[in-house]
């Protein structure tokens, strides 16, 4: 008897999993801005038999009153589109996905200068399994269920943005989408650095600075074939220009210096995904 139930239990779980098969589908995609801010969108859609689920999925960000909803489907699976902008990077760390419903902010780290912008991404993903105390059938079982859930992150980068360093699964074919695949079995991580280029920036100091160049050798110059009041006057012309492009240089080796290499904080160390 005991033989024939532990079947029936392992053949009713196998009939569930199956009808879960393809069950579940969620895209959590954010798109950044060169101007800071950030648009989150999350597409999240289920079969029958987890509509429930989606539901209240979907009244969580009912509860958002800045958060755009619409209905979604594919196929024989139906849910929303949730939809929200962010004029700040730090409003935006405080989505589940960074851990900032567990006080964290630290998801996406923005640093700005004159001649760049630094983006650190970079959030841990561990792993859904329950093992403590769960015996290997059940092991086995909780990976089948995670298995069928296809969760993606899609991160857009502006563009013009030069990659540095990533851990994407999957690029797009513009070069600026990076896809990583939440199959949350093992623990992992979410990880990029990217910089982007301000060239227009770039152009204008090094222009301003041949300027103050030209000029401080063009005044020093003059002031050597003149003499008297108007040899003061070119050396005063030389020490002004050639005192602008120090400060050029200073701040341009300020701006370029002051934007880590590495991510000076240490990342979130919560994730949760519905």
């Amino acid at each position: 008897m005991k033989f024939m139930r532990r079947w029936l239990v392992v053949g009713l779980a196998l009939i569930f999993m199956l009808s879960l098969s393809g069950c579940f589908k969620a895209r959590y995609i954010i798109n950044l801005k060169p101007d800071g801010t950030a648009e989150q969108k999350v597409v999240m859609i289920g079969n029958a038999y987890l509509q429930e689920r989606v539901q209240e999925q979907r009244e969580d960000f009912k509860n958002d009153p800045d958060m755009q909803l619409e209905d979604y489907a594919e196929g024989d699976m139906s849910g929303f589109i949730a939809t929200k902008s962010y004029k700040k990077l730090d409003d935006l760390n405080s989505i589940k996905l960074f851990g900032g419903d567990k006080g964290d902010r630290k998801g996406i780290q923005l640093y700005q200068g004159w001649f760049a912008d630094r983006y650190f991404v970079g959030t841990p993903l561990p792993s859904m399994l329950h093992q403590q105390g769960q015996s290997q059938a059940n092991v086995d079982m909780q990976k089948q269920l995670i298995s069928q859930m296809d969760l993606k992150f899609e991160l857009h980068l502006p563009q013009g943005v030069q990659v540095n360093a990533h851990n994407a699964n999957d690029i797009g074919e513009d070069r600026r989408t990076f896809i990583w695949g939440l199959n949350l079995i093992q623990d992992g991580s979410i990880k990029m650095t990217a910089t982007l280029w301000k060239k227009d920036r770039i152009i204008f100091t090094a222009v301003f600075a041949v300027f103050a160049l030209f000029l401080s050798v063009l005044a020093f110059w003059k002031g050597k074939k003149t003499e008297g009041d108007l040899q003061a006057k070119w050396q005063r012309v030389m020490f002004s220009a050639a005192g602008v492009l120090v400060l050029i240089l200073a701040l341009s080796a300020y701006s370029y210096l002051t934007i880590p290499l590495t991510a000076p904080v240490e990342q979130v160390t919560t994730v949760v995904v519905p």
